[in-house]
């Protein structure tokens, strides 16, 4: 009843015509009796416990903020009317937002000093364990978010402008110099991980904090002043720290502490936070890789001859063999470390950093710098190949190990090769040991050959690749080459040729196609894991195979005009006979370096339990025994002279091999000790071989100095042409 009556009057004060309407009149004085009521009732009440502070000033205000509350509400259901008519009308605040205009200039501006003060102390109280009534700080907060709110349309001003300038600035600033102290502290007393502990801890507070009695938006900003004075500031320092720093961190594998630091400073701002720590990270790597690399450096390791050093030392035939100034175990070595040490920060950067860009790029420019420096004279390029080759020679490291573990490895390799400048340095030695390896029936699997390539072709493309593929489909292609000779010499041939004796029993040889459209042109040879003496053309109690080469795909063969004994002539002749009817302007050039053979012999009279043996041998070492059959001795001068070669260092490696290791020559009584044309050998009839099958060493099974030198200088061909295109 009397709150409608008192509408109902307001109601027709505000109807009435100008000058009747009393509209601009009501709305004044609501104001003014607002401030009256602020000025002789809440300002006194909050004046007298000015001097209390703490709770029961914050208390009070909470109180009067309440009851402020209530007569807005009863003012504004009075004056409805004048709200919704007068206000739109004459464009003016509406009587809410006068309400609390007036609260802030009669109440907040006087008091707002030691209301923030309270505040600011409460929270100083709460961080230091003290307990304290959290919903007060919450409910004054809110308090100030509310005024700049319901005033900010009226005052001009943004919504969050009193709560920012009044609590959260001072709440910041406060902050920023609690943990300046703290952390200073920290710092000097600490470990770097026990630092970190405190500091995430202290993080972890400071959003719990946020959310009990802040509003939502502070939290960015006071995490960020946190950081800053927790973090940043200490940052190089705490780094650096002696016994306790990144560097130790590192060598303990403190993987929980290396964590907890990813997880700390990727919080900070890009400039400041993980770029300090990726660069100490680079640097360490660095540091730790230039030092394997200096200790691979120095090792004593034997002697790896090079054709200076073979000559006078150990012979023609050690440095034709020499691959490297490092030893084939010295070599696996410091790869497997190398890889080693690459999956060791791999990892962490995995497991500890996030998998993050910029530590990926740490390592990167880290592993760049010590991968590309020549160790004994060897680029790592160069290492990588031998590496490679050894797990897929079938008589090297790979040969005791499962798929699966070689799989592994090559992908270990090709992950740091992607770090080489000299890649095509690696794609070239690459292109030889693998030749050596399907030529001389040395690979562990085809499989494993072609899961090295596929990977090289990921990550370097098919440019990179296309010849290495060339050389196994070659060999894969070929195999039809062969089959066909077989049925030809089967169909057509057989009856012509006449019986042979002491002939070989398996010969597999290597012709290069030069003929056709282009360099490139495509021929084939059978796969050197699958050719066996069942694969070959057998003509009269002979095997005979040949594989044919594409020029473009392999390597550059000098061509090997040796001359055969009349027993392998005719095959050979009878090959090019059928190569010729299958193929037209097409040029075959024979690499006998690149055959091997195996021939039986009744000539060792040494192991009676042994009358016969089995040797395989290079086509070279084919031809030089096969002259026994007919001379009981044969100076190097006269061998030369039969197989048409000069007497030079290529000659010595295929002969010393047959009377050293194995002493199927002897020199001569009255033979000169030195290789020249005087020096004289006999067949040694008095050999006792152990075993009824002898393999002898293939002198081009490993890459020879000449050949390491032509790779070197065809790289820098190619480089040179890149740059004049």
């Amino acid at each position: 009843g009397e709150w409608i009556q008192i509408y109902t009057t307001v109601y027709r004060m505000c109807v009435q015509t100008v000058p009747q309407s009393y509209s601009e009149e009501l709305y004044l004085r609501s104001e003014k009796r607002i401030e009256h009521y602020l000025t002789r009732s809440a300002l006194p009440a909050l004046r007298a416990k000015k001097e209390a502070r703490g709770e029961v000033l914050l208390k009070e205000l909470a109180k009067r903020w309440e009851n402020h509350a209530v007569v807005v509400r009863w003012v504004r259901r009075i004056f409805e009317y004048v709200d919704r008519h007068y206000v739109r009308r004459a464009e003016r605040p509406d009587l809410r937002a006068v309400a609390y205009l007036c609260f802030k200039k009669v109440v907040f501006d006087d008091i707002r000093k030691p209301i923030v003060d309270a505040v600011l102390a409460m929270i100083a109280k709460e961080r230091d364990g003290e307990d304290v009534d959290t919903s007060m700080v919450k409910t004054v907060a809110n308090i100030f978010v509310q005024l700049g709110d319901y005033t900010a349309s009226a005052g001009g001003q943004d919504a969050m402008d009193i709560y920012e300038e009044f609590f959260e600035s001072p709440f910041i600033e406060m902050t920023a110099q609690h943990y300046r102290r703290k952390s200073e502290k920290w710092g000097e007393e600490d470990s770097f991980p026990a630092f970190m502990i405190k500091a995430e801890s202290a993080l972890l507070d400071e959003i719990a904090r946020n959310a009990k009695y802040c509003h939502p938006q502070t939290e960015e900003r006071l995490l960020k002043t946190c950081e800053s004075e927790i973090l940043v500031r200490h940052l190089t320092r705490l780094l650096e720290k002696e016994h306790t720093g990144l560097v130790s961190l590192l060598e303990h594998n403190a993987r929980d502490d290396l964590s907890r630091l990813y997880r700390l400073f990727s919080r900070v701002n890009v400039t400041n936070g993980l770029p300090p720590v990726a660069a100490h990270f680079k640097a360490h790597i660095e540091k730790e890789g230039i030092a394997l690399v200096n200790a691979k450096q120095n090792a004593e390791e034997p002697e790896v001859a090079t054709p200076a050093a073979g000559a006078a030392a150990a012979g023609p035939a050690a440095a034709a063999a020499a691959p490297n100034n490092l030893s084939p175990a010295a070599t696996a070595d410091y790869v497997k470390k190398l890889l080693a040490l690459h999956d060791k920060y791999l990892d962490l950067v995995i497991s500890c950093f996030g998998d993050s860009a910029i530590f990926h790029k740490s390592m990167k420019d880290a592993f760049e710098v010590f991968v590309n420096m020549k160790i004994k004279n060897c680029s790592t390029a160069e290492l990588f190949a031998n590496y490679c080759d050894s797990l897929l020679n079938s008589s090297g490291i790979g040969a005791k190990m499962s798929e699966e573990d070689i799989e592994t490895e090559l992908e270990k390799v090709v992950r740091v090769f992607t770090y080489l400048n000299d890649k095509d340095i690696f794609q070239e030695f690459s292109r030889k040991l693998l030749s050596k390896r399907l030529l001389l029936e040395k690979s562990h699997s085809d499989d494993a050959e072609r899961l090295l390539i596929t990977k090289l072709k990921l990550r370097c493309g098919s440019h990179f690749t296309s010849k290495l593929e060339g050389m196994v489909t070659d060999m894969n292609l070929s195999k039809d080459i062969q089959s066909g000779f077989a049925t030809w010499v089967k169909e057509k041939v057989l009856l012509d040729v006449p019986a042979l004796t002491d002939a070989p029993a398996y010969v597999p040889e290597v012709a290069v196609d030069a003929g056709g459209d282009s360099a490139d042109t495509a021929a084939a040879a059978a796969r050197a894991a699958e050719i066996t003496a069942s694969d070959a053309a057998r003509i009269r109690g002979l095997d005979f195979n040949v594989r044919v080469l594409t020029t473009g795909h392999w390597p550059t063969y000098q061509e090997d005009k040796l001359t055969l004994p009349i027993e392998l002539e005719k095959y050979f002749t009878l090959f090019k006979a059928y190569y010729d009817m299958r193929t037209s302007q097409r040029v075959l050039r024979w690499l006998h370096q690149l055959g091997k053979g195996s021939l039986e012999t009744t000539a060792f009279k040494g192991n009676k339990k042994m009358p016969k043996v089995e040797i395989t041998v290079n086509t070279q070492q084919i031809c030089i025994l096969l002259l026994f059959n007919d001379h009981d001795e044969l100076t190097l001068g006269r061998i030369c002279e039969l197989l048409g070669v000069p007497n030079d260092e290529n000659i010595w490696m295929y002969i010393l091999p047959l009377s050293k290791k194995y002493p199927l020559l002897t020199r001569a009584p009255d033979s000169p000790k030195d290789m020249s044309d005087a020096a004289a050998f006999r067949l040694n009839t008095d050999y006792s071989p152990a075993r009824r099958k002898i393999s002898v060493p293939i002198p081009i099974a490993r890459l020879s100095r000449e050949e390491k030198d032509e790779v070197q200088s065809s790289v820098v061909e190619d480089r040179r042409h890149s740059i004049e295109s």
